[in-house]
């Protein structure tokens, strides 16, 4: 899909993560207030500046979560520019892609020419990369300007981010695109790219997992960048599938009760839950061990999900008695 007006289509899916960024975005520009820096009542209590000229009733953006402000600073920013288009993470929020959020608060964007704005004129807390964009790799949601999936996930791979490219694969896939469109479209890109880059976003889609949602595909992502043996959708011995299994005996659970208490709380779903947990116990009594995580675990300390898995493989043989 390189044409803008198929993009614009595929934004129009009905995908859940694709919907709510479209819903979000449509309520931003509904509900923003212009304000001017020079405005005497600037800054007011009630009102939350999301970007130079402007602001939202402080009530719904308190209510917004750290994602979801992404979305909506990423718009606001571009409406600070004339030309500006949103790249990286800033352009999957907009697309609804997955990601990790970024580790500092300034939007980063690019001009299609790959020229830098003037210092002077740099809106707030905004950060510009030296990237050309032809125009059939800009689309516009909304009014926002934003890279379209495929140059987004090259310009992941090109700022040497593996586990946000990752993400982009899965999600991606999760949409339809097959893994040969993207590697090929990685393939033939004419603009400038390191090899190494280059070669990671040629490979990445056909070695990496589809797995169906965000929360395991962050957990795969960080334990394949950090070195961990995992496999995914493993069968433990006929008695159902791990989707992740890390060395020969660790399951990684991700927002997973292990002990079926909502299912529980429902009469019509008791026996489903008395035949888990026997499945629980089965597998225990072979030896296979479970680690339960939540993906707000996981993307607020990635590195410690990191470490806590290599902690168990470790341990595995040491005497706690």
């Amino acid at each position: 899909m390189n044409d803008a007006q198929e993009w614009l289509e595929f934004a129009g899916q009905d995908a859940e993560e694709i919907q709510a960024a479209r819903e979000l975005r449509q309520r931003f520009m509904r509900e923003r207030i212009q304000v001017s820096p020079e405005d005497p009542a600037h800054p007011s209590p009630q009102l939350r500046y999301v970007s130079r000229t402007s602001a939202l009733q402080a009530e719904w953006w308190l209510s917004l979560s750290s994602k979801q402000k992404i979305v909506v600073r990423g718009a606001a920013a571009v409406r600070d520019t004339r030309k500006a288009v949103l790249i990286g993470i800033w352009a999957a929020a907009q697309w609804g892609m997955w990601f990790r959020r970024p580790d500092d608060g300034f939007v980063v964007m690019a001009l299609p020419s790959g020229h830098q704005p003037s210092k002077s004129r740099l809106p707030a807390k905004t950060r510009f990369k030296s990237m050309k964009l032809r125009e059939d790799e800009i689309a516009e949601l909304d009014g926002v300007r934003v890279t379209h999936p495929l140059r987004t996930y090259l310009d992941l791979c090109r700022l040497g981010d593996a586990t946000d490219a990752r993400l982009a694969v899965g999600w991606l896939r999760e949409c339809g695109v097959s893994a040969d469109t993207i590697s090929s479209y990685a393939e033939n890109f004419e603009g400038p790219i390191h090899p190494h880059w280059k070669t990671l976003a040629v490979r990445l889609p056909q070695y990496t997992a589809e797995l169906g949602s965000f929360s395991y595909m962050l957990a795969y992502s960080l334990l394949v960048e950090a070195g961990v043996d995992v496999r995914v959708q493993h069968e433990i011995e006929g008695m159902g599938w791990a989707t992740l299994l890390v060395g020969n005996d660790v399951i990684i659970e991700i927002d997973q009760d292990p002990l079926w208490l909502a299912m529980e709380a429902e009469p019509k779903l008791q026996s489903m839950a008395a035949r888990l947990r026997k499945r629980e116990r089965w597998m225990a009594s072979r030896g296979y061990r479970k680690l339960y995580f939540t993906t707000a675990e996981i993307e607020a300390n990635p590195d410690a999900f990191v470490r806590e898995v290599k902690a168990a493989r470790r341990l595995r043989h040491r005497n706690l008695a």
